[in-house]
């Protein structure tokens, strides 16, 4: 299953791109991560931080890419968890989804001198998905955050800046300027930033998600004859309909028919 994994390269590549970073920076990290041992407790607290875990861990991310989300049980289940870790799709997926994590953190820190508007590609657009606006982006640009070298910038951090960060947004909004406000706003925007990294990340490294699950099941209850139907029809169409949705989806709405056409271009290539 890694051999038909290489085109995740490609979408890796042109989300890359369009949150304003380099093609080749993510698609290194990603295969970097690859030759890595295991991730010391600093790189897995910051790993936690961005929202992402080792699929190694539990197999349950690896699973969703391939078949149904609610996996098998069993003896089965096991079979299927020794199988993607004997063909290291476990290994890949890690890697690359490490590789995803961080470069969405420094890529981030790396703009962070520069003002909401000037931000490049179509990094503003995809931030304001997340509620993160200019006033947010004000925050965030502050919490920048160091580890062995690089440069990242991070939720944890946006919780630690001084309460005067979090006053100045209120006071340039027209709001109430109290400790519980600047502290509900404190969690609001750590929890937007690591939603973007959260979601971004499945976008470049496509995992299906429960809106495409929805889509696939209809909303049929497991047991019943339309629900084991469904299951039944959908078990391997899960993959397709996310890239569909979250690959070509994507590169439509930011991009319209040329975007489609470098998706197409590069994960031709791969």
């Amino acid at each position: 299953s890694v051999l038909s994994s290489v085109s995740d390269l490609a979408t890796m590549m042109r989300g890359a791109a369009l949150n304003g970073g380099s093609m080749f920076e993510v698609v290194g990290k990603g295969l970097g991560k690859l030759f890595e041992g295991v991730p010391d407790k600093e790189k897995l607290a910051l790993y936690a931080d961005l929202g992402h875990t080792l699929d190694s861990l539990s197999g349950k991310m690896v699973t969703r890419r391939f078949s149904d989300a609610e996996g098998a049980r069993g003896v089965l289940g096991t079979m299927q968890k020794w199988f993607f870790t004997l063909n290291l799709q476990n290994r890949w997926t890690d890697a690359n989804r490490s590789g995803v994590a961080e470069f969405l953190s420094m890529n981030l820190a790396r703009n962070a001198n520069k003002e909401f508007s000037k931000l490049p590609a179509n990094l503003p657009e995809i931030l304001k998905l997340y509620a993160i606006d200019e006033g947010k982006w004000n925050i965030i640009r502050q919490a920048i955050a160091r580890e062995d070298g690089p440069t990242f910038l991070t939720p944890q951090k946006v919780t630690e800046l001084p309460d005067e960060v979090f006053s100045a947004y209120l006071e340039k909004g027209g709001f109430e300027v109290s400790p519980r406000a600047i502290e509900n706003l404190r969690k609001e925007t750590a929890r937007d930033l690591r939603a973007y990294f959260t979601d971004q990340k499945d976008h470049l490294l496509i995992t299906p998600d429960w809106g495409v699950q929805g889509m696939l099941k209809m909303g049929t209850r497991k047991g019943t004859p339309a629900g084991e139907a469904a299951r039944f029809v959908t078990q391997f169409k899960s993959f397709p309909l996310a890239f569909a949705t979250q690959g070509i989806g994507r590169e439509y709405s930011h991009g319209g028919l040329p975007g489609v056409a470098k998706l197409m271009a590069v994960t031709t290539l791969m």
